[in-house]
């Protein structure tokens, strides 16, 4: 399934806290894949030091309150609806330690652009 991956990656925790925010009183399971991936990748971005493997673990350092992405991501995923550049969405992961870097080097400033440019969200 191809998706429009230019609105997956947020631009500031502002942005990816709002997208989170909109999803939690929602039934995850009804929102539609794009949705889901987008609040999935903002949940990455958001915690980049989170992994989806082990999140059940009490000692995973997932919050309570984003447990049930990680749920559903799994869900989707054992469904065969996520693939795994969806359901591990590193480049959301690395966007957010870029941006909350003080230096960046050419690549590394390079590498967010092509981001931002194609909104790649794995």
């Amino acid at each position: 399934m191809f998706i429009n991956m230019k609105t997956m990656v947020p631009d500031t925790v502002e942005e990816a806290q709002s997208i989170v925010a909109g999803c939690k009183a929602t039934d995850l399971r009804s929102l539609d894949h794009s949705a889901f991936v987008r609040a999935w990748a903002a949940v990455a971005y958001i915690y980049p030091g989170l992994h989806p493997d082990g999140f059940e673990a009490r000692d995973s350092g997932w919050p309570d309150e984003l447990r049930p992405f990680a749920a559903e991501a799994w869900r989707r995923a054992c469904a065969g609806s996520l693939d795994d550049s969806e359901l591990y969405p590193a480049n959301a992961a690395w966007a957010r330690l870029h941006d909350g870097a003080p230096f960046h080097s050419a690549s590394e400033s390079g590498r967010r652009a092509r981001i931002r440019e194609l909104g790649l969200s794995a």
